[in-house]
């Protein structure tokens, strides 16, 4: 038996383990047969608006000009979607081009953070670099089975870091 809002396996369980959502162990009567999917979907257009402000901490450097020099402070965070509905089963994109980088490397390391029910979390990933004419972007998504996935590229040539578990606050 698998949980009808993520597809996580639940057999003998009550309660999804990764979601929270209740499991429903038969419904016998057929008037009553498309109540779990319709309270799995409510369910998880629930647990999507508790996902907001997702960002991207990567290195792009956030730079300053002061006292005529270039001064580094630190990482710049780039804002991809204000709740998780925006980027359920699509793309959202960075609304911002970053450069390629200029060695060989095969991996990227990136590091999406989100609020979840007002509690910051972050997941990291590493992901392949790709061969582009153009600049890359960045792009978040959460999958049908509630898995956060990043992408780098563009719209047409991309790659996809492995799905990652979004850390839901019980």
């Amino acid at each position: 038996m698998v949980c009808q809002c993520c597809g996580t396996d639940v057999e003998g369980e009550s309660v999804c383990g990764y979601c929270g959502m209740v499991v429903f162990v038969d419904f016998d009567d057929e008037e009553d047969a498309g109540g779990e999917p319709r309270i799995a979907e409510s369910y998880r257009t629930e647990l999507l608006a508790r996902i907001t402000n997702i960002k991207l901490k990567q290195g792009l450097p956030k730079i300053r000009f002061e006292n005529g020099r270039f001064l580094d402070d630190g990482l710049q965070e780039i804002i991809f979607a204000g709740s998780g509905e925006d980027c359920y089963e699509k793309i959202a994109w960075a609304p911002v081009n970053i450069c390629k980088p200029q060695d060989e490397r095969t991996k990227a390391s990136l590091t999406v953070s989100y609020d979840c029910g007002g509690v910051p979390k972050e997941i990291s990933f590493k992901i392949e670099t790709i061969r582009t004419d153009d600049w890359w972007r960045l792009g978040v998504a959460i999958q049908k089975n509630m898995r956060l996935s990043a992408y780098l590229g563009d719209a047409e040539h991309h790659s996809r870091a492995e799905d990652l578990p979004i850390l839901f606050v019980p």
